[in-house]
């Protein structure tokens, strides 16, 4: 009898394990997926984005910008919903009066974003009027950075002011002629590269076309355009897509953009302070040029059996451990 329920009991044990395995399992492997960076690339597509047939050969990473509008931002949330990069404000120039402000969300931005594995680039938002109002803000950008190491350039953000719908502001104001506008960004980028940094001039579509001589640009283009396709013949390296996108981690509606990485690229001394060389423009750096390993994109190929294989391994050690608690649990029970 004793014997009986002894097996009884052992059988009922046994039963109790095989259950709170399969119980483990699974809900160890919903956690550690749930936990998995998505795909942005899946998204995009999904979406109906198509990149130009110019950059068939490219890889594709994706980037939010972000400035003190979004408030506190979760830049783990950021990167696990896909994001490899980040475009950070660094400051502004007042639209009405023109004083010069540092965004009072950067250094936390910058220190978090960088913390969260993403890679940091800035830009400063100007209302310059004067080939010498552009140096102004290419010094304060040099001094808020005070050398640090960026991954994406520093970025000329030219764009007219808006209130109720309407244009406003110092630099719609002025009504500066195309080529002025572009010796302005000229400016700008040429003291920012002397000062060790990669430039960058972000424009939209009508700024380009109509208020500025593009082809004389001495930097890559960053191009806001919103729509399905950018559909823009000039030169560009990023192009920003959406301003109403919805990003995990961010308040609010998000600027999201696709930056475009030539698979060719030969990193080499000569290379600029970006982890890849900049469609059109190499320039000299002291810094030390970065491999191509350390790129990071949203292609799928490129993650996904990584992301498989930390999955399995976390999922394997975590039921291990489950499974020997349990052995000695139940061991104490007989």
């Amino acid at each position: 009898m004793i014997k009986k329920l002894s097996d009884s009991k052992l059988k009922f044990s046994f039963s109790i394990l095989c259950v709170l395995l399969i119980f483990a399992f699974c809900f160890t492997f919903m956690s550690v997926f749930a936990d998995a960076r998505a795909n942005y690339t899946v998204k995009f597509l999904s979406d109906g984005y198509t990149n130009d047939a110019k950059f068939a050969g490219y890889r594709s990473a994706f980037v939010v910008d972000t400035s003190v509008n979004n408030g506190t931002v979760d830049w783990n949330k950021v990167y696990n919903a896909g994001i490899d990069y980040a475009m950070i404000r660094i400051g502004y120039r007042g639209y009405t009066e023109g004083e010069l402000y540092q965004d009072t969300k950067f250094e936390e931005n910058y220190t978090n974003a960088k913390a969260a594995g993403l890679k940091v680039g800035v830009y400063f938002y100007s209302q310059a009027v004067t080939i010498g109002e552009a140096g102004e803000e290419a010094e304060t950008v040099l001094r808020i950075l005070n050398n640090r190491q960026l991954d994406l350039p520093v970025a000329f953000d030219v764009e007219y002011a808006q209130k109720n719908s309407k244009f406003v502001g110092r630099l719609y104001e002025h009504k500066l002629l195309p080529v002025i506008q572009t010796l302005i960004a000229n400016h700008f980028c040429t003291s920012i590269k002397t000062g060790g940094y990669e430039p960058m001039v972000y424009a939209n579509y009508s700024m380009l076309k109509e208020h500025m001589s593009a082809n004389l640009l001495n930097s890559p283009v960053w191009l806001a355009r919103y729509s399905k396709s950018a559909d823009y013949d000039g030169d560009y390296t990023m192009w920003q897509f959406t301003c109403t996108e919805r990003i995990d981690g961010v308040n609010g509606n998000c600027d999201v953009s696709v930056i475009y990485i030539p698979d060719s690229t030969t990193p080499s001394t000569t290379a600029p302070a970006v982890p890849f060389t900049l469609p059109g423009i190499v320039t000299p750096t002291t810094q030390p040029a970065q491999t191509a390993s350390e790129l990071t994109t949203a292609s799928a190929t490129s993650s996904s059996f990584a992301e498989v294989i930390k999955v399995i391994t976390q999922a394997f050690t975590t039921a291990v451990q489950l499974l020997m608690k349990i052995f000695v649990y139940i061991s104490q029970l007989f």
